[in-house]
């Protein structure tokens, strides 16, 4: 009977431990997540779920590069910020362009189009495919990589930012292109 008495208790605190965890089970990790956490200056990963694989595959694809753009973007707009709060980003025409004061859209265009130059030079490095037969449902995960090493991607990073400013802008950046330089890597590695 005592026997019974302490295995009954037992049984009671496992299923009481489990019951009480206030944040939930701890979910199986992944891959793609997994690789995505090992370098996450020069990988993202994007989850898609859809009836169809394929489909299911650019969704995870797209989360991916989205997640890729955003945080370049960030890293952009941080760095130059912090070289030049009065430096003035103009769009493609040097001659005619607006102020980032005054042409918030035209501040963003530019950067966003900087952001998705550097993710056109990603690729997936690793997919993780799952199929519930049940809902007929594919979740499929892409890790995706920079093709380059991360001073590689900085690098594109700063000639893209100079394609997109004039001359005077340019030479701002030169001028402290170290200081630059380490802003945009300091906050690629901050953000996630």
């Amino acid at each position: 009977m005592t026997a019974l008495l302490f295995s009954a208790c037992g049984a009671s605190q496992k299923a009481g431990a489990k019951s009480n965890n206030p944040y939930g089970e701890v979910m199986e990790s992944n891959v793609c997540i997994e690789m995505q956490e090992q370098d996450p200056v020069r990988r993202q990963y994007g989850m898609g779920q859809h009836f169809k694989e394929a489909t299911a595959g650019n969704i995870a694809e797209s989360q991916a590069r989205g997640a890729f753009a955003r945080k370049i973007r960030s890293a952009i707009i941080s760095a130059t910020e912090e070289i030049s709060s009065s430096m003035e980003v103009y769009s493609r025409d040097n001659q005619t362009g607006a102020s980032v004061s005054d042409q918030n859209s035209t501040s963003n265009d530019w950067v966003d189009a900087v952001a998705m130059a550097v993710v056109n030079n990603v690729v997936p490095v690793k997919t993780q495919r799952y199929y519930n037969s049940e809902k007929q449902l594919w979740t499929i995960f892409k890790c995706m990589e920079y093709k380059g090493d991360v001073d590689q991607m900085v690098s594109n990073i700063i000639e893209n930012v100079k394609e997109q400013i004039p001359q005077q802008e340019k030479a701002k950046i030169e001028a402290n292109n170290d200081k630059y330089r380490q802003r945009i890597l300091k906050s690629l590695s901050a953000s996630k």
